[in-house]
């Protein structure tokens, strides 16, 4: 039989900075995460809005939207993994990171189900925020492993 590979016990700096991952994530949820120009105005998001709704985004024709919301579950499922020591939170939390990051190169986002697409014009703390702690949760559990 195959030996089967398992992370080890969380360090204490793993579990600390998995405290501040958690901590970022949440107040990320209460800061804007980004604007776009829909019909010569412009639209704002909070971040606890496209954590709720983003799984809902390819319903109205958002694949690649909802491609960056996954990076959500991800995130919960590395941290699921990790506690349970599995090795898939490595692999679950590098796609949560890149897929998040991966949103900072775009120009535009689907403003309606329509199919017409909205210039982004900023991102918020929220956005920023969220990638820094899915990139301090990636760093944690690379940290021994």
């Amino acid at each position: 039989m195959g030996k089967t590979v398992q992370l080890e016990v969380l360090s204490f700096v793993q579990k600390m900075l998995l405290g501040v991952s958690i901590i970022l994530y949440a107040v990320s949820l209460t800061q804007e995460a980004f604007s776009y120009i829909y019909q010569e105005q412009v639209e704002t998001y909070k971040g606890w809005v496209l954590a709720l709704m983003g799984s809902t985004s390819v319903l109205g024709g958002g694949l690649l939207e909802w491609f960056i919301w996954l990076a959500n579950p991800l995130y919960l499922f590395s941290i699921m993994y990790a506690l349970k020591r599995e090795v898939s939170a490595l692999l679950t939390s590098s796609i949560a990171f890149g897929l998040a990051l991966s949103f900072l190169f775009w120009k535009e986002v689907l403003a309606a189900e329509s199919g017409i697409m909205g210039p982004i014009v900023s991102r918020g703390a929220g956005y920023f925020l969220w990638v820094l702690s899915i990139f301090i949760w990636s760093v944690a559990i690379y940290w021994k492993n």
